[in-house]
């Protein structure tokens, strides 16, 4: 099948690169969006210039995704390559390619064929056939294509395509999806993560459907990426979770990092640092440092992080006194889990029940 797949796929790749369809049509929206800055007056376009080599300089630039996919779709593709572009060494790519930058919405690049070279929050790494970098919002940087033979696909997911349906269905990886959650409210210091598709059959299954789907109708088939794109995130947040335990074995009695999360999450109603370390025969400073290398956040982040997702799940359920709750997660003032409800999701815990209850009568 993911061979198949793997056909289809290098037809959509070889058209590509014979017609250029997709790279041209970006093309012409930066040429309209030229003329249009021409026709600004001089002082105009002065500000505007002096603006942007000030964001350039600090790596604040801010690229909009409808450069690369179609204005209706929630999910893109966009395949780049040398073709098409001015062909320049690494060195000149860098000074004169694409500059350092963010996105308003989530990237994953994939290297279908060659290598590239992707500078993240000053970091300069080489990635290979086979291998899949995905960035958060707040990632600076920049990705250069050394050859013609060079291909990647650029996957582009709009903010408000991850939603709260999508981290629902999401919700059992939570390092994974605790990435995006942690991007969108702008707190999260991991800015990217890494993976390889080699050997991993039902990844590639995933990747290559959803870029199938893309080119044969993007934005009809919203839905059908969404679902695709869910089910690619499983795959990699399995991924996520083996390599992690695996480092976290080697370095760390051989407890994986996932059995002290499985932990917390089954004990958090009474449960302290102290008493996880001693269960877990650490010292309070070896597991804070632990969990902060494998989830970019303390302790108290974590737990506090767990009894609002089981609030929420509680606040589901009409039946369930608001007053009760607070207790059984954990607090005993229904007014600081207000507060820290609403500084998480943004409502009140009575209105985060009317919003739910209502949307499902």
């Amino acid at each position: 099948m993911v061979e198949l797949l793997k056909q289809q796929v290098e037809q959509i790749v070889q058209y590509q690169l014979d017609t250029g369809e997709q790279m041209k049509w970006s093309q012409e929206k930066g040429n309209r969006a030229k003329q249009k800055f021409l026709k600004l007056p001089p002082s105009k376009q002065e500000e505007l210039w002096n603006k942007y080599f000030k964001e350039q300089q600090a790596g604040l630039l801010k690229f909009n995704d409808t450069g690369f996919i179609k204005s209706d779709a929630l999910i893109g593709v966009f395949m780049d390559f040398q073709k098409y572009k001015p062909l320049r060494s690494i060195e000149q790519e860098k000074k004169k390619g694409a500059p350092l930058h963010s996105h308003n919405y989530f990237e994953m690049f994939y290297v279908y064929r060659g290598h590239c070279f992707s500078s993240i929050d000053g970091v300069e790494r080489e990635f290979k056939a086979g291998e899949l970098c995905l960035y958060n919002l707040q990632a600076a940087h920049f990705c250069t294509l050394p050859s013609e033979h060079d291909i990647v696909f650029n996957i582009i997911i709009r903010e408000s395509a991850i939603d709260d349906t999508m981290i629902k269905m999401m919700s059992d990886e939570n390092i994974f999806s605790n990435f995006f959650l942690g991007s969108l409210r702008n707190v999260s210091s991991k800015t990217s993560m890494i993976f390889s598709t080699r050997s991993n059959e039902e990844l590639l299954f995933y990747l290559y459907k959803l870029i199938i789907t893309y080119y044969n109708a993007p934005i009809t088939n919203n839905s059908l990426m969404r679902s695709l794109m869910v089910c690619l995130f499983h795959e990699l947040a399995k991924q996520y979770q083996k390599q992690a335990d695996e480092q976290s074995r080697k370095e760390s009695k051989g407890i994986p990092i996932s059995e002290i999360l499985t932990y917390l999450d089954q004990n958090y109603r009474n449960i302290s640092l102290q008493q996880t370390a001693e269960h877990f025969y650490y010292s309070p400073r070896s597991l804070s440092n632990l969990l902060q290398k494998y989830t970019n956040k303390k302790f108290s982040q974590i737990l506090q992080e767990i009894r609002l997702q089981k609030a929420c799940n509680l606040l589901k359920d009409p039946g369930i006194p608001l007053e009760s709750i607070p207790q059984i997660v954990g607090y005993s003032d229904r007014h600081y889990l207000d507060k820290l409800f609403r500084n998480a999701y943004g409502v009140s815990i009575l209105k985060y029940r009317k919003i739910y209850c209502q949307e499902y009568e």
